[in-house]
């Protein structure tokens, strides 16, 4: 299998999404309110139906189980991101006002709205059964870890239990737990119903990076250019990382070649669509974080084809 030509052509795809979104915004056609009310389509409807939809379609419950390592898997690897980003993060002496932001872009790729085309592109039959079970550990982290590392410097801590525990519960966290429910159970929903979903959530990558595209009009790209810290978050994270989990992954019996190499172009994903939307959401620096997206996205034009032919 040509890894390197299906990802790259994946690439060349959200590379014309993004050129949509700055049209958009040159043409007036969109403008940061409209963005904003597209950004909350996205995370609220679009996203869970994806996910939703991806956990059941075509997964019976022997399959589910026989992939639960990929769960193992994904807690593991969120676990060595977290380490990873705090690690960074006091190496390069992130001040106080983004050093969250900062773990929270390093941590978290672009797993819904690139992750997503890219395995079902690489293995059309298992991909989705991958990136389902991955999709448990990814949201759920990305709704309790993500939502207290983007919210405003100091807040996350003034959290009561209660007040977390509400948090966790979202579009997304649902999703995943309707989704798990109806495979162990072994519910089948409408054909119909099913198609409709799928169809309505399949919008959400391309609506994700026309979002992204637009954003980046309204922010000053030249200064994200200049960050040290987004250069050593690609060469660690995006690059050096992926290398390693591949290689330590695929000297284990039980894991299959193809869940390692899912494993590992998840990990070389840019920074997540989603970490900028929850930021602008609780009212924290969203330019930092979009800064940041934008640059690891667009070094992902070179990255995510190179660590595919890596692998």
């Amino acid at each position: 299998m040509n890894y390197f030509s299906i990802v790259s052509e994946q690439i060349e795809i959200f590379v014309v999404y993004l050129l949509i979104g700055i049209f958009a915004v040159k043409l007036h056609f969109l403008d940061r309110e409209k963005l904003g009310v597209l950004s909350g389509c996205i995370t609220k409807i679009l996203l869970p139906l994806l996910i939703f939809t991806n956990t059941i379609n075509g997964t019976t419950r022997e399959q589910f189980l026989s992939s639960a390592v990929i769960i193992l898997l994904a807690a593991v690897l969120y676990l060595v991101l977290y380490a990873v980003a705090a690690v960074l993060a006091k190496a390069l002496r992130i001040d106080g006002k983004h050093e969250a932001l900062y773990r929270a872009c390093t941590m978290f790729g672009n797993c819904g709205f690139m992750g997503i085309p890219i395995v079902t592109a690489l293995y059309p039959e298992q991909g989705g059964l991958y990136i389902a079970m991955y999709t448990v550990i990814d949201q759920l982290a990305l709704w309790t870890v993500g939502m207290d590392l983007t919210a405003p410097a100091g807040s996350a801590q003034k959290l009561s239990a209660a007040q977390r525990f509400r948090k966790m519960i979202n579009p997304a966290t649902v999703a995943i737990l309707a989704g798990v429910f109806i495979v162990l159970t072994g519910i089948r929903l409408p054909g119909i119903i099913v198609t409709a979903l799928a169809k309505t959530g399949a919008a959400a990558s391309p609506l994700a990076m026309i979002y992204l595209g637009g954003v980046f009009c309204y922010i000053k790209l030249i200064d994200y250019l200049k960050c040290r810290e987004v250069y050593v978050t690609i060469a660690v994270k995006m690059v050096l990382l992926p290398i390693l989990v591949y290689a330590a992954l695929s000297h284990i019996p039980a894991v299959d070649q193809n869940v390692a190499v899912t494993i590992g172009i998840l990990c070389a994903l840019p920074t997540m669509s989603s970490v900028a939307m929850m930021a602008e959401g609780q009212h924290s620096d969203s330019d930092y974080v979009t800064g940041f997206i934008f640059v690891t996205t667009l070094i992902s034009i070179v990255t995510l084809p190179v660590v595919c032919l890596a692998l």
